[in-house]
């Protein structure tokens, strides 16, 4: 919790500042990734590899889901759009390079782990990561892998942070959410939203704490709402898409979706409850508002005054 408030607090100090601190905290965890996979791969003798029977696979679906977590955050950089500088170039770029730099050093640590380790240590389930550096490093690994985790934890909440007060900023600032989390301060933060997500945060801890809810529980749930919300682009890609090729591409990413999905089982009431409601509250709002402009559409004076307001707005936003 003190990492959050401390993250909170140096985000509404500008964007400059939390960018710094993390590309040192990318940095950082790459190059650390980056050794384990190397001291795996070509300081110990390698072990016999196979692939498992294509009979087999499906027993492996289970654990798609928990795996599918480890791949999501690409969709929080569309969040900070309006970060970037030039946007219609530097959002492709990032999306690529970073896409292809974290699925080789993925697969490097994963051949790492299987060319080192036994499969059938209970270690290699455990903690594969503190197994393999404790084969080369001995006692040392503890605090290496202590390093670790705190980058990574450090990382994330600070690109989350940051992600989700834009997406949260965003949203109120089209009305679906209270214009109150839209607001900026001095140095065009949106600081309201920003400690709205570090509350939210807090208060998940806080159910972890007290046990009522588990770790695995909360990766298992956060999972599926990215894959859900990598379903509905797809579908929305497929319905602006202009090209046989487009939309086929749009139609397999969201089957792969609805397969993964498959491997979550009763979780996915969760997310399916939160959009239901979502729906509903959108829908009596523009339903409510609709019924304000229609009462105010006979009056041209009120009219050019609402519509000098949403200038005003967009003038501000």
């Amino acid at each position: 919790m003190t990492i959050i408030v401390a993250l909170s607090v140096m985000h509404a100090l500008g964007t400059q500042i939390s960018g710094t601190v993390q590309q040192v905290l990318s940095f950082t965890l790459v190059g650390i990734l980056s050794l384990i996979a190397c001291v795996g791969l070509f300081m110990h003798p390698l072990m016999r590899l196979h692939v498992a029977p294509v009979a087999s696979w499906r027993q492996s679906l289970p654990a798609v889901g928990m795996v599918f977590f480890a791949y999501t955050g690409w969709e929080m950089l569309s969040f900070m759009g309006e970060e970037f500088k030039h946007p219609k170039r530097d959002f492709p770029l990032a999306i690529a390079f970073s896409y292809v730099a974290i699925v080789i050093l993925y697969i490097a640590v994963a051949l790492a782990v299987q060319t080192d380790l036994s499969q059938h240590d209970p270690r290699t389930i455990i903690a594969p990561i503190a197994t393999l550096l404790a084969s080369v490093i001995g006692p040392l690994a503890g605090n290496a892998v202590a390093v670790l985790a705190l980058v990574i934890i450090v990382a994330n909440l600070n690109g989350a942070l940051w992600a989700a007060s834009r997406l949260i900023f965003a949203t109120a600032r089209e009305g679906t959410l209270p214009r109150r989390l839209a607001v900026l301060n001095t140095r065009g933060v949106p600081w309201v939203a920003l400690f709205a997500c570090a509350a939210v945060f807090v208060g998940v801890i806080g159910m972890h704490i007290v046990g009522w809810i588990s770790q695995p529980l909360m990766f298992a749930l956060a999972g599926q709402n990215f894959l859900l919300i990598y379903g509905l682009c797809a579908i929305a890609y497929v319905r602006q898409a202009s090209g046989r090729w487009r939309k086929g591409f749009g139609i397999a990413v969201g089957l792969m979706c609805l397969v993964v999905l498959d491997s979550f089982g009763w979780k996915i009431v969760y997310p399916c409850g939160i959009a239901i409601v979502t729906l509903v509250l959108v829908a009596l709002r523009r339903r409510h508002a609709g019924g304000k402009g229609h009462k105010s559409s006979s009056n041209p004076v009120h009219r050019t005054t609402h519509e000098q307001q949403k200038r005003g707005n967009r003038d501000y936003d």
